[in-house]
């Protein structure tokens, strides 16, 4: 499993082409199941990360929902980040990070998920504070509400 890649059937440029809420997919898939994207998926990914941003608005909110609930929060933000992803969902956040020196390629334990909560944090999105709520559910609620703030603002 150590090995185990993530890859398109059809080339990888074409098939995010054709759909680029694939690329969202890609992620979460790596994410979820602690995967590598393969070498062909991973420079699509980065070569055409620009063009998330056609997706409606209702299905990048589904797609970003997928990717950070069920326990992958954490592994998703890390990949969005390695592959450029972040800047263009969440730039404060990952202008956030650049500050406080992450680099790409980061190994530090829960510190991605930990200093995005800081960022948000900072912004006045931590004014939920239940102790009903899990830790990982409040994370998702304060990045999602930052990221529906970035995709349905006029």
């Amino acid at each position: 499993m150590k090995k185990a890649r993530v890859r398109t059937i059809i080339p990888a440029e074409e098939s995010f082409e054709e759909d680029c809420a694939r690329i969202l997919r890609a992620i979460r898939i790596a994410a979820r199941l602690g995967f590598h994207l393969d070498r062909e998926t991973a420079k699509a990914v980065k070569s055409l990360s620009t063009s998330i941003l056609r997706l409606d608005k209702t299905r990048l909110m589904m797609e970003m929902n997928y990717m950070l609930a069920y326990g992958s929060a954490e592994a998703s933000l890390r990949l969005l980040w390695k592959f450029g992803l972040l800047e263009i969902l969440l730039p404060v956040q990952a202008a956030y990070l650049v500050a406080n020196g992450f680099r790409r390629r980061d190994k530090r334990s829960n510190m991605l998920l930990l200093s995005v909560n800081a960022c948000l944090r900072s912004l006045g999105f931590y004014s939920i504070s239940s102790t009903s709520l899990s830790a990982h559910c409040m994370y998702l609620i304060m990045i999602m509400a930052q990221l529906a703030e970035f995709v349905f603002k006029p």
